[in-house]
């Protein structure tokens, strides 16, 4: 039942009274340094770095001019004073294509590491930081619980790690290197995110017992179940849409991919729950699906969902397409012979697909086209509410059988270290806390800019 769990987390996101909580914000300070590198060509070179670097651990640092090539001075030199932070070394670097002052290296090294009986191999790539600047902003409760939703699939040991990487050390982002500069304060802003990830993880974990004795009940073998996506979406300020007819991932292993959708953070807790890697998991994938399901108080009207009955869909009706960041998808073109289905979902009903081709035990699915669709269709009308809705993506997993699929090993990237897991996590969450708060809600409204008129995929005009 996931009534109780989803109760739970819509608590935990807009408090009892929801109008008034979405008004409330929390102060979050941060102190951020603009990043810049140097190409190292000489041991004389290294060497000047090395030592400033074991100087400013050693808090005796003295401000300082600095060998560096791409400096703009005329004696070839960057100023460091002990205000500027050390990101890294890189050795085994190569010129890239830009040229020789644009390094790619293969093994980074961090400050702490460096020494001056440790030769650096040449060329060498430093990276430092400086020019710091103070910012304060307040952030909204919503984006907060939102941010929440993003770890529910992450493990509780893992999720802690994440949040005190992030009040604790510098992240990185992009070019900057940002660091939260109120931490007492902001951990009332933390404690949401972590409230609302731990509401959002028994929503997720209903929904996995849920999975597993639905397939029990189905074909009386017992399965494991692990979810490795979960969205919240809200029309009026939630995780973008796609009003367009498609099929989320061209095959099981997309989702998993190197720079794909799965989460890093997910990892370790996708892992626990079927007892192996996830490259060997998916060898043992019965299914694959989709539930989504109505989170708000009443029936959903503003952008529903409709899913097509797959026995009315053609090969030749869909084509590659990318349509979800990441992610390798399939469009479909509109066709007199499609026919779609739409209910009126009730509070806690839903939709459950096949959310992307596979070969199941049983037989082979084709993926579930499916796409939200304008409902309330008069020019600037709007529905009496937002939609507001939960999207889980789900393994159902038969250690028993393995898929005669082929290909899982070379799609699938090896898992990553508990140390690159926890720094990812938190880069991520603290690119979006330092995002405009309104950028941030603007960017995740579901919307029609996906689509334009030589789309040639169904929408919600084709509707009837």
């Amino acid at each position: 039942n996931l009534q109780g769990p989803l109760q739970d987390f819509m608590e935990k996101l807009h408090g009892d009274h929801e109008e008034e909580t979405r008004q409330e914000s929390f102060e979050f300070s941060t102190e951020t340094w603009r990043i810049s590198a140097c190409s190292l060509l000489s041991p004389e070179h290294v060497n000047d770095w090395v030592q400033a670097a074991m100087n400013h651990s050693k808090g005796t640092m003295l401000p300082t001019n600095l060998p560096c090539p791409e400096s703009w001075d005329e004696d070839g030199t960057e100023h460091v004073n002990p205000d500027c932070m050390f990101v890294g070394f890189g050795q085994k670097c190569r010129e890239d294509i830009d040229g020789k002052y644009d390094l790619v290296c293969d093994e980074a090294v961090e400050p702490n590491d460096v020494s001056s009986s440790k030769e650096l191999e040449l060329p060498v790539k430093v990276e430092y930081a400086c020019e710091k600047r103070a910012s304060q902003k307040m952030l909204p409760r919503p984006q907060l619980g939102l941010l929440g939703v993003t770890l529910a699939v992450t493990s509780q040991e893992t999720r802690e790690l994440i949040m005190r990487e992030l009040m604790t050390k510098s992240t990185r982002i992009d070019n900057r290197l940002v660091k939260v500069a109120n931490p007492e304060e902001a951990n009332i802003a933390v404690d949401i995110i972590k409230n609302s990830a731990k509401a959002a993880q028994k929503l997720v974990e209903a929904m996995e017992h849920r999975s597993s004795q639905w397939w029990k009940n189905k074909k009386g073998v017992d399965t494991l179940s692990a979810c490795f996506s979960v969205n919240y979406r809200h029309t009026r300020g939630g995780m973008r849409g796609l009003p367009v007819a498609h099929i989320d991932a061209v095959n099981v292993a997309e989702w998993f991919k190197p720079g794909g959708v799965f989460p890093p953070s997910a990892q370790s807790r996708v892992k626990d729950l079927l007892g192996m890697e996830i490259k060997d998991a998916l060898k043992h994938v019965v299914l694959t699906f989709n539930e989504w399901i109505n989170a708000g108080p009443e029936a959903i009207v503003e952008l529903p969902l409709t899913v097509m009955d797959t026995k009315t869909l053609d090969e030749k009706d869909v084509e590659l397409a990318w349509v979800q960041g990441g992610l390798n998808s399939k469009m479909v073109r509109w066709s007199e012979e499609h026919r779609w289905y739409y209910r009126k979902v009730q509070p806690g009903e839903g939709y459950m697909f096949i959310t992307s081709p596979h070969v199941g035990r049983h037989k082979t699915f084709s993926g579930t086209p499916h796409s939200a669709f304008r409902f309330v269709r008069k020019v600037s009308a709007m529905a009496s509410r937002p939609r507001q809705s939960f999207e889980f993506r789900c393994l159902v997993v038969d250690k028993n059988w393995t898929s005669p699929a082929e290909g899982f090993d070379n799609d699938v990237p090896e898992a990553p270290t508990q140390e690159q897991i926890v720094r990812s996590g938190a880069n991520s969450i603290m690119a979006a806390m330092i995002m405009d708060s309104d950028a941030f809600l603007a960017s995740m409204q579901d919307s029609e800019e996906m689509l334009s008129d030589e789309t040639p995929a169904w929408t919600s005009e084709d509707f009837s």
